[in-house]
């Protein structure tokens, strides 16, 4: 752990303190859960966390003092607030609900699968989307670009919030603590939604544990490990039905906006989300007509606008500059509105499930996943047939809207995801699975609310088939983590994911006004301990053909120039800038290094060239490809950067290290680090 670790871990204390009293106030009196106050809590921090270096970078502020700044006047303002909104006497007088020993245990169990699965998980960045996005995110923390130049103009709402681990924590061993806190909101989000239809502790955490302990939130290309924003973009989804459930009782109005902005401001991270959000909304005012006729439309209509616009200007600008720029806030795919055509110059491909619906290899899939079994597509099936029933059921009755509005969301997302590209990504582990786990916890839900409105031995069926799918993704995810993990690192996993399991059964049965301060208490240890276990696990994620490049630039001092060489068959375009088409350059994160303070450049091997023809010199010259690369390209490279003194130092099929031999020789040469990798 480096000492301005410490300093990164000051500015998210203060950040929690920051909210912290706008969340209790905001908070539905008079009962209310720790639940409940995580999952508000967490909603105004991570919007924080996103809001304030997006725009510190808009604005060029990016800096060490900038955000020690942030972080004193954050933490000045909390505590101003906590005063001021007499929030000690409102901690004091909210009718906190009980602890519950039953559903302490459950929290137990669940924490100390939730600590050790991710604990194995956390490390460097391998995944070839994460590398490519943290390659933008090291550029806008140098204040060199603006948010907007994102691959593909895909909103970079929530990759920002990266930017303070570069400018304070100096260590790659934080970067697994967005993504965390993320899965704490998804978690605490569901649980609270399955409490509102349920009134019931044991359904919800039934349908929790069913969810939560998905191998996509875990494993994979995305979730804890990854620069994804698919956790957070299904938490923005269950936030907005959240919010939008709990609209009908006046007292939770306030709370209500707050949520449904976190989750429509979440949503927008992807293409899909506004359009996933505006029919959400839509299906919820004709619910409101259908209820209560024009008076209620019109109240819900309000509220809609309200927040809806106020999610625009927090995370929905993206979609604002694409369209004053090209005409379409889809650019740079074609978008098509009925007779109308949105201009675009990215064809979109053919890979929805949609349009490979008669497939019969694809159904094949989805049904003989080794890692889901039977139980996620049984279960996702039933649960959108569910949803069907619960939305004719409230349509005929003119009631029940809560159950109607959970039936129309579910189905309004699994059609987005069916339609979307990349949906047909399957495989063995069912990969495109990710886009749509917001849209199962709200089947898993379904399930519930129907089975229960017919009888006890349905219900019991259905707690059932939550059993099942949460045996299956457990055993599936302790696999995964533990196949290839020394026995000595299980057993440090292990340790501590009883002790924190340990530390949440006493928060569970604490005097529950002292648990935001407890709450607040956990956040340094808990980033500290995946610092450590990031170390531990440094060596298992990074891509083995880069391991000797990354072994030398562990060894040198900060501040080195690295030049990345592209190799030209291998690029991809994007369109990333202004009216620029941009090539996908190698992901920088390997070569910057772990603390990101050596400058590297990238471009073709002619830009190299003149570079080196004009005097400037690198410490080291390196080829990383993301697949196996051209033999006579890598030759190609080591022969014409020779004659300016450049050496091969390692090889391998991805890659090719050449150093300056006017530089300082490590005392290892690379070469015998790489045989030791392999």
């Amino acid at each position: 752990m480096t000492s301005t670790s410490l300093w990164y871990i000051l500015y998210e204390i203060s950040i929690f303190v920051a909210v912290l009293p706008i969340g209790l106030r905001v908070l539905p009196a008079p009962a209310i859960s720790t639940a409940l106050l995580l999952c508000t809590w967490l909603t105004l921090k991570l919007l924080a966390s996103s809001a304030i270096p997006m725009i510190m970078t808009f604005l060029g502020l990016n800096s060490f003092i900038g955000y020690i700044i942030i972080a004193a006047i954050a933490l000045m303002l909390g505590v101003f607030l906590y005063a001021k909104l007499g929030c000690s006497h409102l901690n004091a007088q909210f009718t906190w609900t009980s602890g519950h020993l039953t559903s302490s245990v459950v929290l137990l169990a669940f924490v100390a699968f939730a600590v050790g699965v991710g604990l194995s998980r956390v490390g460097p960045f391998s995944e070839t989307d994460s590398l490519v996005n943290f390659s933008y995110v090291l550029e806008w923390a140098k204040n060199s670009s603006s948010p907007y130049f994102m691959a593909y103009h895909y909103s970079s709402f929530w990759e920002v919030a990266y930017i303070p681990i570069i400018a304070l924590g100096g260590t790659d061993a934080l970067l697994w603590w967005p993504a965390a806190q993320a899965m704490a909101l998804l978690a605490a989000s569901v649980y609270v939604l399955a409490l509102y239809l349920t009134n019931s502790r044991w359904l919800s955490w039934g349908v929790l544990a069913a969810s939560i302990t998905l191998p996509a939130f875990w494993f994979g290309v995305s979730g804890i490990g990854t620069l994804k924003n698919d956790m957070i973009y299904n938490a923005g989804l269950i936030l907005l039905v959240v919010s939008l459930i709990s609209f009908r009782l006046p007292e939770h109005r306030l709370w209500s906006a707050v949520l449904a902005i976190g989750g429509l401001s979440f949503l927008a991270v992807k293409y899909s989300g506004p359009v996933l959000g505006f029919g959400i909304m839509t299906a919820w005012i004709s619910l409101g007509f259908l209820s209560a006729g024009v008076p209620e439309a019109a109240n819900r209509t309000r509220f809609a606008i309200l927040t809806g616009g106020t999610a625009l200007l927090v995370a929905g600008h993206y979609y604002i500059k694409n369209i004053m720029f090209y005409g379409n806030p889809l650019y740079p795919y074609p978008l098509h509105i009925g007779a109308f055509q949105l201009p675009g110059v990215e064809a979109l491909p053919k890979t929805s499930l949609l349009s490979r619906a008669n497939d019969l290899a694809l159904w094949t899939e989805f049904f003989k996943s080794p890692i889901y079994g039977l139980a996620l597509p049984a279960s996702f099936l039933l649960g959108i047939g569910c949803s069907l029933y619960l939305v004719m059921l409230g349509v005929k009755r003119k009631e029940i809207f809560n159950d109607a509005l959970i039936g129309a969301s579910c189905v309004l997302s699994v059609l987005i995801y069916a339609a979307s590209t990349f949906s047909d990504w399957l495989g063995p582990s069912l990969v495109s699975v990710r886009y749509a786990t917001g849209a199962f916890i709200l089947s898993l839900i379904a399930i519930v609310i129907t089975a229960r409105s017919i009888g006890r031995i349905t219900t019991l069926l259905a707690v059932s088939m939550l059993a099942w799918c949460a045996v299956v993704f457990v055993q599936s995810s302790i696999q995964i983590s533990f196949r290839y993990t020394p026995s000595e690192t299980v057993l440090k996993y292990s340790v501590y994911a009883v002790v924190v399991a340990g530390i949440a059964f006493v928060i569970a049965n604490m005097q529950p006004r002292f648990r935001p301060a407890t709450l607040l208490a956990l956040v340094p240890i808990i980033i500290l301990a995946g610092n450590q276990f990031t170390e531990i696990n440094r060596d298992r994620y990074w891509i083995p053909s880069w391991k000797p490049i990354v072994a030398y630039v562990s060894k040198l001092r900060s501040g080195e120039r690295i030049f990345l060489v592209s190799a030209s068959d291998k690029l991809m375009p994007i369109y990333a800038g202004i009216g620029e088409e941009q090539n996908l350059a190698p992901a920088k994160y390997p070569a910057v290094g772990p603390s990101f303070r050596n400058t590297v450049i990238s471009g073709r091997l002619p830009d190299l060239i003149d570079r080196l023809k004009s005097g400037e010199s690198f410490t080291a010259i390196a080829v990383m490809t993301w697949q196996e690369a051209d033999g006579n390209f890598m030759g190609r490279v080591v022969r014409d950067v020779a004659p300016f003194g450049y050496t091969t130092s390692g090889t391998s099929k991805y890659a090719v290290l050449l150093q300056n031999s006017s530089a300082k020789r490590l005392s290892r040469d690379i070469s015998d680090t790489e045989r030791a990798s392999q």
